[in-house]
């Protein structure tokens, strides 16, 4: 095979791998849009009573919640009474997660991190008769305690970041023991 034969072989192959990058780009741009298009339309379906910030509210918990955040534990349709008097008992407005320095935790860069029981969905849209989907929107997770260290912590509250519209319930082994006993 003759050197230019070579060259333009490796050339075609590359150009047929950058279309495939090109088309991949394309497509992760084109579903931002949607999913910024939609998440425009969920906000614009829910009504304001008075508008109390500029666009979206940011409590003070490193949390955008983009429909008010709620006084007390909400009630979405898929608990039964054990479940909301859990809810009841671990939310309260004031909790947030948030992370601290101590000399002895199990971490090696010595980082604490504490996460609420509770966290409701920060874009709550009620259902309008349409009733509740198949599968609740939540998002269970079962840890030794509400402590967590760095890399578990920013794992959890991307995975809040990216699902709003979800709520978060964090059981410790306390819960859990409670929960079988019960």
């Amino acid at each position: 095979m003759a050197a230019s034969e070579r060259d333009a072989k490796s050339f075609f192959s590359k150009l047929k791998n950058s279309w495939r990058v090109t088309l991949f780009v394309l497509f992760t741009f084109v579903a931002a849009i949607i999913q910024f298009l939609l998440l425009r339309t969920a906000i614009a379906a829910y009504p304001q009573k008075e508008p109390t910030s500029p666009a979206l509210f940011v409590a003070n918990d490193g949390l955008v919640w983009i429909t008010p955040k709620p006084d007390s534990a909400r009630r979405v349709g898929w608990e039964d009474d054990w479940m909301m008097d859990w809810k009841r008992r671990h939310y309260s407005p004031e909790l947030r997660p948030h992370c601290k320095t101590e000399d002895d935790t199990p971490y090696d860069d010595d980082l604490l991190c504490q996460m609420p029981g509770y966290i409701p969905a920060r874009l709550f849209v009620p259902s309008g008769g349409g009733g509740q989907p198949p599968i609740p929107r939540v998002i269970f997770v079962s840890w030794l305690d509400r402590r967590l260290g760095r890399a578990m912590y920013t794992s959890l509250l991307t995975l809040l970041h990216h699902n709003p519209d979800y709520e978060f319930i964090l059981f410790d082994d306390e819960d859990v023991e409670r929960f079988i006993c019960e």
